[in-house]
């Protein structure tokens, strides 16, 4: 994979963190954890309702990173195995829905909800190839050669379903717009910063990552219009913190970038707008592959 570069370490830790009473839980209103709590012997699926405290786990195969969805219509996880499989799993219940083969290992995958298909990335001799697959049949829609200007970025990727553009940043910070249907790039935009991984804010067409200031020494939220690459806003991490790489979210309702601190293993819930941190979740296990959701 010569065209996939990690901006950052992720760390898989295997340790469970001591428990502390989660005050502000009443006020995420339903937000979920979903992802993979590894340990030494086996992966295990879980969802947690950081309102309610419930839990569910299912032992499931290992995984290839950045391949984990959170499928809307069906309220289930969707992910690759080690098998070039796409596993799509409900939460409530832990059954398996629907196993796809696929055409090789594929990674940074997104979901178009209102098409019911997934798209992503694998490399076949050291080639890039870009595929899209209908969910409900498993039959390949397309299946493209991509000449990738650049090599990307891991944890920097997110799709436009209302622009149907499959987007991903380049080590040169600039964000490819691809047509998931042919594999060719529409545009390219350059951005003012070189953003470690991010996350989409689909209602006001945003994304928000992480920026690394040297003069200071401290984490910017880096907020980018993504129609035309300019910098929205700009708010210092009031604090440093260490995170788990590739692993953020986005909370609408309190307009927060969340990631996962470490070694604490507690989530922070950043506010976009001042850096300010707004609440705090700690969680009792390790996990990875995360993605957040309501219902």
């Amino acid at each position: 994979m010569k065209n996939l570069i990690y901006f950052t370490f992720i760390v898989l830790f295997f340790t469970t963190c001591k428990k502390e009473n989660n005050k502000e839980s009443d006020t995420l209103n339903g937000l979920n954890i979903t992802g993979f709590k590894v340990t030494n012997s086996s992966n295990e699926l879980v969802n947690l309702n950081l309102t309610s405290g419930k839990l569910s786990t299912s032992n499931v195969n290992r995984f290839i990173l950045g391949s984990t969805i959170y499928d809307t219509k069906n309220q289930a996880l969707g992910y690759v195995d080690c098998n070039s499989i796409y596993v799509l799993r409900s939460i409530a219940t832990n059954e398996i829905i629907k196993t796809i083969p696929l055409p090789g290992l594929v990674s940074l995958l997104v979901s178009d909800p209102v098409e019911n298909t997934i798209i992503g990335l694998y490399y076949p001799n050291d080639s890039c190839y870009i595929v899209k697959i209908d969910v409900a049949t498993g039959k390949i829609l397309a299946n493209n050669y991509s000449n990738l200007k650049n090599p990307v970025g891991s944890c920097s990727y997110v799709y436009r379903q209302k622009e149907k553009d499959y987007l991903l940043m380049g080590i040169d910070s600039n964000i490819m717009y691809l047509n998931p249907n042919t594999g060719k790039i529409n545009k390219m935009l350059k951005i003012d910063h070189f953003i470690m991984g991010y996350i989409f804010d689909e209602e006001n067409n945003r994304m928000i990552g992480l920026n690394y200031n040297s003069k200071t020494l401290k984490n910017n939220l880096i907020t980018i219009d993504l129609e035309t690459g300019n910098t929205l806003s700009i708010a210092e991490l009031k604090e440093s913190y260490d995170h788990i790489g590739c692993m953020y979210g986005y909370d609408k309702e309190t307009n927060s970038f969340i990631m996962i601190n470490y070694p604490q293993n507690k989530l922070l819930f950043i506010d976009i707008n001042s850096g300010e941190l707004n609440k705090t979740y700690q969680l009792d296990f390790g996990i990875t592959g995360v993605n957040f959701w309501r219902k």
